[in-house]
């Protein structure tokens, strides 16, 4: 049986971005070690390693754009989420006192809010994924987007 699963967009992005940065990341060290191993055949000139460096670290800035955006995106979307739960917090209230003054029956009652509350679980549940989303890009922000600084002795 085959199923349609819908990704939010964010969310497909969050994945690349994080991705994309982990494997360029390990490439540095990557490149670091072996411009540091003397017992590697055909080493790695400072040239060369100046070169990948540099290639390196200009796609990491390039997707810590993407990941700045990313991170707009997301906070527009929890204020996005905010203002739902808030209209659905005054259309339960309204509800509420339709039901109480007999306008509408308790089980029609029961029915809108049942649904209501279904939409703020998924709300909550968006919410706590872009949070997570968050976190890993201003981590990656914070903590890993410095530049690794390493210093390569010069073979004359």
């Amino acid at each position: 049986e085959q199923a349609l699963v819908v990704v939010p967009i964010w969310k497909a992005d969050v994945a690349r971005v994080t991705g994309e940065v982990g494997v360029l990341r390990r490439r540095i060290s990557a490149l670091h070690t072996l411009a540091k191993d003397p017992s590697v055949d055909g080493q790695i000139s400072s040239t060369q390693y100046g070169q990948l460096r540099t290639q390196y670290e200009t796609r990491v800035a390039k997707i810590q754009e993407s990941s700045d955006k990313i991170v707009v995106e997301i906070k527009s979307r929890m204020d996005e989420l905010d203002q739902q739960d808030e209209a659905l917090a005054a259309f339960l209230v309204n509800v509420n006192i339709q039901f109480r003054s007999g306008e509408i029956s308790e089980e029609s009652f029961r029915e809108i809010s049942d649904r209501c509350v279904t939409m703020k679980a998924r709300n909550a549940k968006e919410r706590d994924d872009l949070m997570a989303a968050y976190g890993l890009l201003t981590r990656k922000e914070e903590g890993e987007a410095r530049p690794i600084e390493v210093q390569i002795p010069s073979r004359g």
